[in-house]
Parts: structure tokens; C-alpha cells; sequence
């Protein structure tokens, strides 16, 4: 199996991942917009580097995951660290800056 790229059978074991985890945080009133601490989620994690030798499977999915984790409805900004091209409204590069910033122009969503 090919992962970290436009792969449906990676895709599905990733989206089953990411949601049981998102439920177990929601169900303990974890994110920021619940009154926990998680102010920011991170979907993936130095995948430039390794990513640009993909091509286009690459660019496929960081914008598969970016609608993916955007429509978990977590209300707190997503991020794709080192990920300079990640797509709207993934926070990119240094998500601990970039929060302060982008928080307040964050997509609403249903909390």
C-alpha cells in the first residue's frame, strides 16, 4: 500500500483514523471551541519534503485531507506543518504562529 498519497485504500484507513479520534476528543469536550485546551489540530507533519517527489498524487492528497479534516467540524484551525501549498483554510509552515493570525478568519463551522 502506498501512503501519504492519492491512494483510496490508505485514504479510507487515514479518514476512519482521523474521525475516531476527532469523536474520542469531542466526547471529552478536548477542542478549544468545547471549552477544552486543543487549540489547533495537525493532519500531517513535515510532508513537504517527502511529498514534492510525488507529483501530482501529492497535490490529490493534501487536498483530499484538507476537506477531509475541514469537515470534521472541529472548529479549531487545522495544520499541515511544513506544507507551504497546503490548501484554504489549512494553516501552513509554523502552525504555532500562524495561529494567532488565522484563528479569527477561521471557516465557521457547526460546533
Amino acid at each position: 500500500m502506498s501512503f501519504r498519497t492519492d491512494n483510496e485504500p490508505f485514504k479510507a484507513a487515514m479518514q476512519g483514523f482521523t474521525q475516531k479520534i476527532v469523536e474520542m476528543m469531542k466526547a471529552e469536550n478536548l477542542f478549544e471551541s468545547q471549552g477544552g485546551p486543543t487549540i489547533l489540530s495537525q493532519i500531517e507533519n513535515e510532508y513537504g519534503a517527502q511529498g514534492k517527489s510525488l507529483g501530482p498524487p501529492r497535490k490529490a492528497y493534501m487536498n483530499w485531507a484538507a476537506k477531509m479534516e475541514v469537515g470534521l467540524n472541529t472548529c479549531v484551525p487545522w495544520s499541515m506543518c511544513k506544507e507551504e501549498d497546503a490548501p484554504d483554510p489549512v494553516v501552513r509552515s509554523n502552525p504555532l504562529i500562524s495561529f494567532l493570525s488565522f484563528r479569527a478568519g477561521y471557516p465557521a463551522q457547526v460546533c
